[in-house]
């Protein structure tokens, strides 16, 4: 019996078909990789790389990269709103 991999999209979680349009994406020395396809192939390592099912997601992480230095997604403006009342009450008592 053969062992399937199940490959989902970083950004919005869908699961590969048969369609090829995906892209693996990865951060190396500072600095943005990718590569059309999802094939196993030298570097990087599994747990270092990211798989997006189109071009419009590895660009959604490219501009992470810009904006911020990392693929992960940026804490919402609801969070940041919460983070910033935590610190003015404890500056203020």
């Amino acid at each position: 019996m053969a062992i399937k991999t199940v490959i989902t999209c970083d950004v919005c979680g869908i699961d590969k078909k048969e369609v090829n349009h995906w892209w693996t994406v990865w951060l190396a020395n500072s600095s943005f990789h990718s590569r059309v396809g999802v094939k196993e192939f030298s570097a990087p390592p599994k747990d270092q790389r990211q798989h997006v099912c189109g071009v419009e997601h590895a660009i959604t992480l490219f501009n992470r990269f810009l904006s911020h230095g990392t693929l992960e997604k940026e804490a919402t403006s609801e969070t940041r709103n919460t983070d910033s009342k935590i610190h003015s009450s404890e500056i203020l008592s």
